[in-house]
């Protein structure tokens, strides 16, 4: 119910890039000028400042056929998961993140999926990520295993509904990720999911002290917060330019077009562009 429709094909695909445990770069997009040129824009990014090992790891989520010719007519993988616009796209757009990661991590594949309004500066792989699970809103890394999937079903299940009573779910399907992720945290009798803060002697694990011994279980997913800095949000990138703080100076990931209005001057002006589009 929750697997993304991909073709034998496209499932062929996707094996092969993803050979030997390596992790694939993965955003999604519909069609629409509007929504593809980010899209394009961020895998336009991998090939200038990553290069090509990356780029053959890059995978584009078309929910249109639009969307995926342009994404194979710049050279770029593109699967398809097809919404029509007859349904509603509002909710399959709302779902679309968590069941990339449900889908891939039933696969067995380790998959990081950018929403397609970020840009990549270096590689979100290198020194940055740990053997754990990894999950964090707006760009998620998760390593394929059954707990870590059997996670994202539950939350994929619990919030299936765009409306339940007369309520309409929150819209922003991270916040509610977050509630899900407490929830699990704080407020379960058992201890099987732990939130990380900062790495080495920073290291501040989140978990529920108070479950019962025979509560506990050997291996906890473990959910890492990734730095904001490194993968930085809008306000720390765009505003803040967290990343140049004295003392602080680190080389940025992701940079995200988030809170800041229009996406497309922000992006254009701190020169995180790549489409030769200025006619």
């Amino acid at each position: 119910m929750f697997f993304l429709r991909f073709s034998a094909e496209d499932v062929a695909l996707l094996r092969p890039l993803a050979s030997n445990g390596e992790p694939l770069l993965v955003a999604w997009t519909t069609g629409g000028k509007k929504y593809t040129t980010l899209a394009l824009n961020l895998a336009q990014s991998v090939r200038a400042n990553v290069g090509p090992e990356l780029e053959q790891r890059f995978v584009c989520i078309a929910l249109d056929q639009e969307a995926q010719e342009l994404m194979q007519r710049h050279n770029f993988h593109s699967v398809l998961h097809e919404v029509s616009r007859s349904n509603n796209l509002d909710d399959a757009i709302w779902k679309l993140r968590w069941m990339a990661l449900y889908t891939f991590a039933h696969l067995g594949i380790n998959s990081l999926v950018l929403d397609s309004d970020r840009v990549a500066l270096s590689s979100p792989f290198a020194k940055r990520m740990r053997h754990e699970d990894h999950c964090n809103t707006g760009c998620i890394y998760v390593k394929a295993s059954k707990h870590v999937e059997q996670f994202l079903l539950n939350y994929l299940q619990e919030n299936n509904e765009s409306m339940i009573a007369g309520i309409q779910r929150d819209w922003f399907d991270q916040k509610v990720f977050g509630r899900f992720v407490e929830r699990h945290v704080f407020r379960m009798e058992g201890d099987q999911v732990h939130v990380v803060y900062g790495t080495g002697d920073q290291e501040q694990v989140h978990r529920n002290l108070e479950a019962k011994a025979g509560d506990r279980v050997q291996r906890p997913l473990r959910i890492r917060v990734l730095d904001p800095v490194v993968f930085a949000h809008g306000m720390n990138y765009f505003y803040m330019r967290a990343h140049l703080a004295p003392g602080r100076e680190t080389q940025v990931a992701t940079a995200h077009a988030n809170g800041v209005n229009d996406k497309n001057y922000f992006l254009r002006d701190r020169g995180l562009w790549y489409i030769d589009d200025f006619d």
